[in-house]
């Protein structure tokens, strides 16, 4: 019997389909670079790889923090953030492969959306970041991409 995709969508204003474009396949930027683009402009792509190997990893009081209070109030905790990203490692298992990567404009938000290939699922699935102008999360999910 299959295991049904447990799903997160919190995604507060943020509706994806503005001008898109393809994100190259540059590492991920460390916390210690993206302090320190807090003065420069928002770089979504960095930002959006960043919390994504920040779920993978479980550092979800790190991702909480850079919540915005919607966000927050709409999880009701970090620990259901935690015990989300257990879940979705438990039924996806580890990334094997970016497929792709957008980041789009969905004012106010700029939007990171990676799609993926998972070891324990067999189709895509998408991990979507939506970014205030300040760089926190105003709005995530996970599922399996369309």
């Amino acid at each position: 019997m299959k295991t049904n995709l447990f799903l997160l969508v919190v995604l507060l204003g943020a509706s994806v389909g503005c001008s898109t474009t393809k994100a190259d396949s540059a590492p991920a930027s460390t916390s210690a670079e993206t302090a320190s683009a807090s003065q420069q402009p928002l770089d979504p792509q960095a930002l959006g790889r960043e919390l994504t190997a920040q779920f993978y990893a479980g550092e979800t009081a790190a991702i909480w923090s850079r919540m915005t209070e919607k966000m927050q109030s709409a999880l009701g905790s970090e620990a259901n953030l935690a015990t989300f990203r257990r879940q979705v490692e438990a039924q996806l298992g580890t990334e094997t492969a970016v497929l792709d990567e957008t980041v789009s404009e969905a004012p106010p938000y700029q939007v990171y959306l990676r799609t993926a290939s998972f070891s324990n699922f067999d189709k895509p699935v998408a991990v979507q970041w939506a970014l205030d102008d300040a760089g926190n999360v105003a709005g995530f999910f996970v599922k399996p991409a369309q």
